[in-house]
C-alpha cells in the first residue's frame, strides 16, 4: 500500500507499535489525507486505543494528560476518522455524479437539434450550460 509513495523509515517505527489492523487503518488515512510523516504515524499512535497497541509498545502516561483527557482524545479521533472516511466516500460519489452528469451534458451539446432547440426556447439555460461545461 506504501510502496508507491515516498515514505520515511520513522513512519515503520511508529507503525509497529500497533497492531496489524490498526497499521492498515493507519496506512489508509495517511495516504488519503495525503499526510504520510512521522509527526501524523506519531499523532495516530497517540489517539489509537490501547487495545490496538502491541503490549510491549504500550506508552507510558504522558505528562499533563489524565487517564480521562486520553480517553477522550481517543473517542474523538475515532469520531473524526469515522467522519473523514463518511466524506471522502460521500465526496467520491458526489464527484463521479458529476463527472456523468458532465459528459451527459456535453454529449447532449453535440446534437445539433438540442443546441438549436435550446438556444431558440431557453436561451438562459443554453447559455448557463455553455459556460458551465467549458
Amino acid at each position: 500500500m506504501l510502496e508507491e509513495s515516498p515514505v520515511p523509515d520513522k513512519v515503520f517505527d511508529e507503525f509497529r507499535k500497533m497492531v496489524a489492523v490498526r497499521q492498515v487503518e493507519a496506512a489508509r488515512l495517511l495516504l488519503a489525507m495525503n499526510r504520510v510523516s512521522t509527526n501524523h504515524a506519531k499523532l495516530l499512535v497517540a489517539v489509537t486505543p490501547q487495545v490496538q497497541l502491541l503490549a510491549v509498545r504500550r506508552p507510558t502516561k504522558v505528562a499533563g494528560l489524565t487517564n480521562a483527557q486520553a480517553a477522550v482524545m481517543e473517542f474523538e479521533s475515532s469520531e473524526i476518522n469515522n467522519d473523514f472516511w463518511r466524506a471522502l466516500s460521500t465526496h467520491a460519489n458526489e464527484h463521479l455524479e458529476m463527472v456523468v452528469a458532465t459528459g451527459y451534458l456535453r454529449r447532449l451539446l453535440q446534437n445539433v437539434r438540442v443546441v438549436m432547440h435550446l438556444a431558440r426556447n431557453s436561451p438562459e439555460l443554453f447559455s448557463e450550460l455553455q459556460m458551465g461545461l467549458v
